[in-house]
């Protein structure tokens, strides 16, 4: 895990979720010298144009152009779902393959 911008977000982060402690200890209590960010002029200028309207409304449009691809996409069924709330792009279905061999090593077992 590496903090590219905002430490006051990294700290929040890793505040809310203390247990990254055990799997993250090598940046535990390192926090990178950003406090004083700079925000370019460009930067800037494009987050004023996007945190409106404008960007909502590309954003919606992002939003269904991707779900419209994915839903075509090999694979598409089961455990994939796409909304404005869930990004799952199981095309694999890695699931229904765990569960066969679950259900399979019990058979064997038989539990």
């Amino acid at each position: 895990m590496v903090l590219i911008s905002g430490d006051e977000i990294y700290s929040c982060l890793r505040s809310a979720n203390q247990w990254t402690n055990d799997i993250l200890p090598q940046t535990k209590d390192i926090l990178p010298q950003t406090s004083h960010e700079r925000t370019s002029t460009l930067q800037k200028l494009l987050e004023f144009f996007l945190k409106g309207k404008f960007g909502d409304l590309l954003e919606a449009w992002e939003m269904n152009r991707k779900i419209a691809r994915f839903s075509h996409q090999d694979g598409f069924g089961v455990e994939t779902k796409f909304n404005s709330d869930i990004c799952q792009g199981n095309f694999d279905h890695h699931g229904m393959w765990t569960i066969s061999a679950y259900k399979e090593r019990l058979e064997r077992l038989k539990i």
